[in-house]
């Protein structure tokens, strides 16, 4: 059985999200965050803003911001 390698955080620029989203960083993990456009995480220059709605969709590897 392969281990977890790719995980989806939602609302992860909140409070339990940044918790969850830095512990998945810390373990080498692609992650795949879904956080509100007026976060700072949401707004940051190092990815485009896919949705312009109310949610961003990221994908976070090696600690670097990666569009879609």
């Amino acid at each position: 059985m392969s281990a977890l390698n790719k995980i989806l955080i939602i609302g992860a620029s909140g409070s339990f999200g940044k918790v969850v989203t830095s512990t998945a960083l810390a373990r080498a993990l692609d992650v795949t965050l879904f956080v509100r456009r007026k976060s700072r995480l949401g707004n940051s220059g190092n990815a485009k803003v896919i949705e312009k709605r109310h949610m961003s969709l990221f994908v976070l590897r090696k600690h670097r911001l990666y569009a879609l």
